[in-house]
């Protein structure tokens, strides 16, 4: 990250991957703001240097997760049930689709069969949607947040951080 003076805070995965998901929305206000006052009078270059810093700042909590989800949690590690999770929601709606056509001809794969598909794809995608969240609530990372980003304001989605960050007095 850049050369600036961060706060470091150890958080769980569930939480990183919330202020993840703050970081993004900010980044597009941010560029939504850039663009209107692009073309009014109201300076961008405090916007532009802003969104940059996002953008940093999303690079990290990004590596943090990356690192994290390599970690083995049973006999695998949270990427290979996030990419599994990822195969088993495509083969979802191509059985779902299936399951709901409307062809009149013999068709290789029945209805019926795609249904019942669905169902064993559902127990699976369930069961490691449950894996995930224990690992996400469990595992720890370590995140530095850049306090000039103001991450900590009032801004509503990222409320929680000023909590999370809060100086023991």
């Amino acid at each position: 990250m850049s050369n600036f003076k961060t706060m470091r805070k150890k958080l769980t995965l569930s939480q990183i991957l919330s202020i993840k998901t703050c970081v993004e929305k900010l980044i597009q206000s941010t560029a939504d703001e850039i663009i209107k006052c692009n073309s009014s009078d109201t300076s961008v270059d405090s916007l532009l240097l802003r969104y940059k810093k996002l953008g940093e700042q999303l690079v990290h909590l990004k590596e943090v997760i990356q690192t994290a989800n390599q970690v083995k949690y049973g006999k695998t590690s949270n990427n290979t049930r996030i990419y599994t999770l990822s195969n088993l929601s495509a083969e979802r709606r191509m059985y779902e689709t299936i399951s709901k056509s409307t062809s009149k001809k013999k068709m290789q794969i029945s209805k019926s069969k795609a249904k019942a598909l669905l169902g064993v794809i559902d127990a699976q995608m369930k069961t490691i949607e449950e894996q995930l969240t224990i690992f996400n609530n469990k595992t720890k990372g370590t995140v530095y947040i850049d306090p000039t980003l103001d991450l900590l304001g009032d801004y509503q989605e990222v409320g929680f951080l000023r909590r999370l960050f809060q100086r023991k007095k």
